[in-house]
């Protein structure tokens, strides 16, 4: 009679483990471990977010689909507001540059040193797709990159996720609805994903963050940052994940890092 109860006993503390490892695990979260928000506080904090970086430097490991073929290779970014950016993909053999584009706040221009040819335009969301191969407004690009991202006007919600402990922003607007996911946990309101549907539900493009660590920038204040970032666009069969390597924040960047001057004598790029 002893060993059944005392058989009995040790089965539920081991019941009792368990439930305690499944609820430290990230399981149901019935509540919040913080006073509710409200939707307007939420936006706040986004918009906080992207104030929090006016520019920066990066050095990256993409991996993208091109064509039929997976492509891996170091990029280095510099960005700032206002559709100014600058993108050096080296070669995978070293440090050259092999593809170059900068977008100078109005137009872009882009050399392939692989090929042997060069684009300029106007710096649109065709612009970015020319380096990445995903379509996306320059300032959208540089928000997404940073841990952050645009929000569309419209008629916003939030709701708890109990599953995984995240708010979940709804934005419905006129012709797309806008869900955003963050991990406001100590006050740290990580954008875990971003992700913009059209009006048949279609994703338009979906972004997921992972890995958040402080950064801190060139002014000593501290800012959490993704070290993993995932771009997907279903239509156009994109795929871009991102592995920052190095950030440098809140620099100064001059007009002059973000203009490339292709050589006339260079033939233009095939679309």
């Amino acid at each position: 009679m002893f060993a059944r109860s005392l058989f009995g006993f040790q089965l539920l503390v081991r019941l009792a483990a368990i439930a305690l490892l499944a609820s430290c695990g990230g399981g149901n979260l019935a509540t919040r471990p913080y006073p509710t928000p409200n939707v307007e506080a939420v936006k706040g904090q986004i918009a906080k977010r992207t104030a929090a970086i006016a520019s920066f430097r990066s050095e990256s490991l993409m991996d993208y689909w091109l064509g039929d073929t997976r492509v891996k290779g170091t990029v280095w970014i510099l960005g700032r507001p206002g559709k100014y950016l600058r993108f050096n993909g080296l070669s995978p053999a070293g440090d050259t540059v092999i593809a170059d584009l900068a977008c100078n706040g109005k137009d872009f221009a882009f050399i392939d040193v692989t090929n042997n040819c060069q684009r300029q335009g106007l710096c649109d969301r065709a612009a970015i797709e020319q380096f990445l191969r995903i379509s996306l407004a320059p300032d959208d690009f540089l928000l997404l990159a940073n841990g952050s991202t645009p929000m569309i006007p419209g008629t916003a919600t939030l709701r708890w996720d109990s599953k995984v402990g995240h708010e979940i922003l709804m934005i419905k607007g006129s012709n797309h609805i806008q869900t955003v996911a963050l991990d406001g946990r100590n006050n740290r309101w990580d954008i875990v994903s971003s992700s913009l549907r059209n009006a048949r539900n279609e994703i338009v493009w979906i972004v997921e963050n992972k890995d958040f660590a402080p950064v801190v920038d060139e002014n000593g204040k501290s800012v959490r940052m993704p070290k993993r970032t995932r771009m997907r666009q279903p239509d156009e069969k994109a795929d871009l994940i991102v592995r920052w390597r190095q950030r440098k924040l809140n620099l100064t960047l001059g007009d002059e890092k973000f203009e490339l001057t292709p050589d006339p004598s260079i033939p233009h790029c095939p679309q």
